[in-house]
């Protein structure tokens, strides 16, 4: 059962989830270059102090409210930078994603929220994105909820976001480039593998020695048993 309010105590109350309010408020302020990046470990670590491990969360870069009166997340999250923020919403442990009506296509409007919004689908430009990213969540278990999260400290923090999830020896690797500058990957804190399949590529990499990221740019790399 889903809770639309983000509060420890309704997991006590009967819920199985809440949005992640918090998360996207920070993600929307890292997009407008108001926060570094690594402002989400604040996040993170509230959760891990107040709320039960059980708890899930439904993360998003949209949804009803936020479309209909905000214009997330074609003004909040606008042109590349939505990419980033969508791979880390499919991603997050303890995570259950939200895909708002439109997003595939995308439809760059807010869909009413008090009358009926007919949503016109053409290019479905974000349609084989948001598939591979599902698809990686259907087939990988490094991705459940109860999977492990290791953040790995890079030497631009401020602007890059990595982390590896992991399960039954089933892995994930995240790199996110949340800025509008181009970024040169070094690493504080290895990866557990030197060599990673990419998902969006398809083929196996080196990630040891680091890479440069695009603005907005993203790596999603996985290993499965």
């Amino acid at each position: 059962m889903l809770a639309e309010a983000e509060d420890d105590w309704l997991y006590d109350s009967g819920f199985d989830m809440s949005y992640a309010w918090k998360f996207f408020h920070k993600t929307v302020d890292i997009a407008a270059g108001r926060r570094p990046a690594l402002s989400l470990d604040s996040v993170l670590h509230e959760q891990d102090s107040v709320f039960t491990p059980s708890a899930l969360f439904l993360y998003f870069t949209s949804n009803h409210d936020e479309n209909s009166w905000n214009k997330a997340d074609y003004g909040t999250m606008p042109g590349a930078s939505h990419a980033p923020f969508a791979v880390l919403s499919q991603t997050m442990k303890q995570s259950v994603p939200l895909i708002y009506s439109g997003q595939e296509e995308p439809v760059l409007d807010s869909i009413s929220f008090f009358y009926k919004d007919t949503i016109d689908f053409k290019t479905l430009k974000r349609a084989n994105f948001y598939k591979t990213l599902l698809n990686l969540r259907t087939n990988n278990p490094a991705l459940a909820a109860n999977a492990s999260f290791k953040k790995l400290a890079t030497t631009g923090d401020t602007a890059l976001y990595a982390f590896e999830r992991e399960k039954n020896g089933n892995k994930v690797l995240v790199i996110l480039n949340l800025s509008k500058k181009a970024q040169q990957l070094s690493w504080k804190n290895q990866p557990s593998e030197k060599e990673w399949n990419n998902v969006f590529a398809g083929n196996k990499e080196p990630v040891d020695k680091g890479f440069g990221i695009e603005p907005w740019g993203y790596a999603v790399y996985e290993l499965r048993k």
